[in-house]
């Protein structure tokens, strides 16, 4: 056997490979044979099965909750999409296209035991207990609201795809492609604006990239480490990389931008990062006292919504709208859901920066369908 020790590091990896794969077709057959859904509710009882716990929203928070809470309570999540998207990784599909088909997974293959409807919330009724929605009127005796947010277009150019949601940067790739495609504008320095500027810039190397932002630097909000380092990736690109600071949009004619500092950029198209605005249009009508300056929801540290209303005592918020000093990213959304209590004071990082170019979460996501939301940190 001593001809054989040479190849004992390759004979053991082949050996966890298999493991690995007998694990995850145990895993499936056990999921979806001996123990399916039906069988679950049928023999399986859950301790609070009279309990209708409905979550608006099915971003990574309102996922989040639904995960936790399905084995437990009669869960309904109301969504206007039918898939959950990695956001995370939406930049990277920008510049590859087949990139989105691993980063959307229907919400029906990820919450096995939670009831989907797809519509949009428009109104709560704290009285009857239910939410009014564009297919009708949903109850719950619980309600924990994850809607979100939304960009912010500036007005001085609207025409900029925004680089928030698969749905509109999907279609921009051909419009990359284009030959006559020479420079890309991006407006806005945070973390979204960077990331998509060094995929640019990998992905296209004849292309020229701006950003424009009215900030003193780029990433404003991070650590100064993450800051130097993004600096020093981007100015390996000196040569097709331009950064404008302290200004904004000020017009668009054709394929150039003015800036309020009078500089002319070219750009044969745009992208807007320029932030997020809350979706608190389901507070409106009976919440108005809980939404907070820049439009965010005050709620107490056990995230139930911070108002006297009649029954608000089981109206809970979590994501990115609720009035909490911190980056509004999935990460964030994460620790908050492994956390008893949150802090409403003060700023504290929580490690966001380790998504900026993050590609293993795709790689595990590829090789198992069946993933955890939060299995990479």
């Amino acid at each position: 056997m001593e001809f054989l020790r040479p190849c004992y590091p390759l004979l053991f990896h082949v050996l966890r490979l298999f493991l690995h794969a007998l694990l995850v077709v145990l895993k499936q057959f056990l999921r979806l044979l001996l123990v399916p859904t039906m069988l679950r509710r049928r023999f399986f009882s859950k301790p609070y099965e009279s309990s209708r716990v409905l979550v608006v929203g099915g971003g990574f928070a309102g996922t989040a909750v639904c995960k936790r809470l399905q084995s437990s309570f009669n869960t309904t999540l109301l969504t206007n999409e039918t898939y959950f998207e990695f956001s995370p990784s939406i930049l990277r599909a920008t510049v590859e296209p087949e990139h989105f088909q691993h980063i959307q997974i229907s919400y029906a293959d990820l919450l096995d035991d939670t009831s989907v409807v797809t519509g949009l919330a428009l109104d709560i009724d704290p009285v009857r207990k239910q939410v009014a929605t564009t297919v009708g009127a949903v109850p719950y005796d619980y309600l924990v609201v994850c809607t979100g947010s939304s960009s912010r277009p500036p007005h001085a150019c609207r025409n900029a795809i925004p680089a928030y949601d698969g749905a509109n940067l999907q279609p921009s790739y051909a419009q990359l492609m284009d030959v006559n495609c020479a420079s890309v504008v991006i407006i806005g320095g945070g973390v979204v604006g960077v990331e998509l500027a060094a995929e640019l810039l990998e992905t296209f190397p004849t292309k020229r990239v701006s950003i424009i932002t009215s900030a003193e630097t780029l990433l404003t909000r991070s650590p100064p480490g993450v800051v130097r380092y993004c600096l020093r990736f981007l100015e390996q690109f000196s040569d097709r990389f331009a950064l404008y600071l302290n200004c904004k949009v000020k017009s668009v004619k054709g394929n150039v931008y003015e800036t309020t500092n009078g500089d002319q950029v070219v750009g044969d198209m745009a992208y807007f990062c320029t932030g997020i605005q809350p979706n608190v249009s389901v507070f409106r009508s009976h919440f108005e006292d809980s939404i907070k300056v820049g439009g965010w929801v005050s709620v107490r540290p056990s995230l139930q919504l911070d108002t006297i209303v009649e029954n608000s005592s089981v109206v809970f918020v979590a994501g990115d709208l609720i009035d909490v000093h911190e980056e509004k990213l999935a990460q964030t959304a994460q620790v908050r859901t492994d956390k008893k209590e949150m802090p409403h004071t003060g700023y504290a990082d929580t490690g966001y920066a380790a998504y900026i170019w993050r590609r293993e979460f795709v790689r595990m996501l590829t090789s198992s369908r069946d993933f955890d939301l939060f299995s990479v940190a």
